[in-house]
């Protein structure tokens, strides 16, 4: 018999979940804290080199070493609240080909929260301290108001929102092809990727593309313009494209999930 659980209900049942995820990991506290400040060395090391080539090439398109440093910050803080909260939509290809998928579909629990959830990301914890401390060291530095701090904050929600949307879609090759992990991943890096680059290297029809096609640059380049210029239109687009993505992303999961032949396996499953 199925049990309809109300929205809050759900979010706060996948709250507990993530909690409970994440006190399981913290009780191995030397393997926790390794994985945690590997993560930010290895984020420390991609800010200096961008730091690097602006002091070689000065501004680029409105670009200096400071917007980098707030790019850098905003996309380590999206991508470990991303998959700290949801390192599930990274393992579903693994998930469905293992027949796991099979106890996620006979929990009573909302489908889309329960893949989301069903794995907790350690080291992307790491991000979230990186991400915190560079996106400070940048508001000090350029001297910000409340109000662009204030935009900051509310374009973390939609830019999450973004990231786990895209990552849930091009995993969902595992509904179509066997062994899609290796793919899925690819697809993921190939949006992803352009994030992690000044926006003002986008002009013209790239931007377009990296805008609204493939919605790279709503992760953090956008907002940092939306926040170094107080700009309400670029607010409304990161939002919009979150509210988008969302929508497509449970679409297309309800879609896929009509593809799943049940993957009981012979023998004992590993997860």
């Amino acid at each position: 018999m199925a049990v309809n659980m109300s929205p809050l209900s759900e979010l706060h049942l996948a709250g507990y979940i993530v909690a409970t995820h994440l006190r399981s990991a913290m009780e191995l506290r030397r393997a926790f804290g390794l994985q945690i400040i590997g993560m930010m060395v290895n984020n420390t090391a991609f800010v200096v080199i961008w730091l690097f080539f602006f002091q070689v090439f000065g501004t680029i398109y409105g670009w200096s070493s400071l917007e980098t440093i707030g790019l850098q910050g905003f996309v380590a803080l999206v991508y470990g609240l991303a998959f700290t909260i949801g390192s599930g939509i990274l393992h579903l290809p693994s998930i469905v080909d293992n027949g796991s998928f099979d106890a996620l579909l006979l929990s009573p629990r909302n489908l889309y929260l329960g893949v989301i959830t069903s794995k907790c990301g350690v080291s992307s914890i790491g991000d979230i301290f990186f991400g915190i401390v560079l996106i400070v060291t940048y508001l000090v530095m350029a001297s910000a108001s409340w109000q662009q701090v204030l935009l900051l904050i509310t374009l973390l929600l939609p830019a999450t929102m973004i990231v786990l949307n895209c990552a849930l879609i091009t995993s969902l090759l595992a509904f179509l092809l066997p062994n899609s992990t290796s793919i899925s991943k690819s697809l993921f890096d190939i949006f992803f990727s352009p994030s992690m680059y000044p926006s003002g290297l986008f002009q013209g029809g790239t931007r377009f593309l990296f805008l609204f096609v493939i919605p790279s640059l709503a992760i953090a380049g956008i907002p940092i313009e939306v926040v170094r210029d107080v700009d309400l239109k670029g607010w409304l687009i990161v939002w919009g494209l979150g509210i988008f993505w969302t929508c497509l992303g449970i679409k297309l999961l309800t879609l896929a999930v009509k593809k799943y032949e049940s993957g009981n396996l012979v023998g004992a499953r590993t997860s």
